[in-house]
């Protein structure tokens, strides 16, 4: 008899899903005039992100610095 080189077969589940990470939401105020235009969402599995971000501040007419600000 003729040896066969199968691949080994893998069973039980396979996971093709993505991590989960702990995310939060967060609002973005504009340092200028205080309003709180944008909202999105951050990774805060190492603790408090600390960044700014340059957005368009209807406002104030021009982009401006917004800082993270929580609800």
């Amino acid at each position: 008899m003729a040896a066969t080189n199968a691949p080994a077969v893998r069973q039980g589940p396979v996971s093709y899903m993505a991590k989960k990470t702990k995310r939060e939401y967060i609002t973005l105020e504009c340092s200028e005039c205080g309003r709180r235009e944008y909202r999105t969402e951050v990774s805060v599995a190492e603790g408090t992100p600390k960044f700014t971000l340059k957005k368009f501040c209807k406002t104030e007419r021009k982009h401006t610095a917004h800082k993270i600000r929580r609800k």
